[in-house]
């Protein structure tokens, strides 16, 4: 990161779905989410796309605000026929993930934080719209984006590396005794 422009973090909207969760009274509230794909159209995928991770901003107000990474027009990838490329690297974007919370089978956990930790995992998401980072199976994916969230925010989910794939933080998710550490 050799850029020093502070991006300020954008502002959290209201809900774009009804039965949102609410944060414990006068805090902030950071999700975690991760799902792994199900249906006809998840049949056959190559394990690197099985899954999804994304993460969650809810303010004192009960607003919340998703973000999940994904390559940018991912709609124009075969994820059989394109996997060396996606694996490679090709062009990232960051968006809004509000619908993850319907997902099937979707597993979470919410951390209670401080307005500074919500600004500051807003302005992490930020700086990830601002530079446009590739999306690789490899390097840089959707879990990656949400871990880097997470720390930014001062909580360690995985600490030691951790999982790095969402089937790993889906399958960390529902480990027995399992406790996320905060800084």
């Amino acid at each position: 990161m050799s850029q020093s422009r502070r991006i300020p973090p954008p502002p959290i909207p209201a809900p774009r779905s009804p039965g949102t969760a609410q944060p414990r009274a006068g805090g902030y509230r950071i999700t975690l989410g991760s799902y792994l794909h199900q249906g006809p159209g998840a049949h056959g995928l190559p394990p690197q796309l099985a899954g999804h991770s994304f993460v969650a901003i809810h303010d004192p107000a009960g607003r919340r605000q998703a973000f999940g990474f994904s390559p940018e027009h991912f709609e124009r990838y075969d994820p059989r026929r394109d996997l060396a490329k996606l694996t490679a690297g090709v062009k990232g974007r960051v968006h809004a993930d509000d619908a993850a919370f319907a997902k099937p089978g979707l597993r979470t956990r919410s951390f209670d934080v401080s307005a500074a930790q919500a600004r500051a995992a807003l302005a992490k998401i930020a700086e990830y719209k601002a530079r446009t980072p590739d999306f690789s199976l490899a390097r840089r994916e959707c879990s990656t984006f949400t871990a880097d969230v997470l720390r930014a925010g001062g909580i360690d989910v995985f600490p030691g590396g951790g999982p790095r794939r969402p089937q790993q933080m889906y399958g960390q998710l529902l480990r027995p005794g399992a406790k996320p550490g905060t800084r």
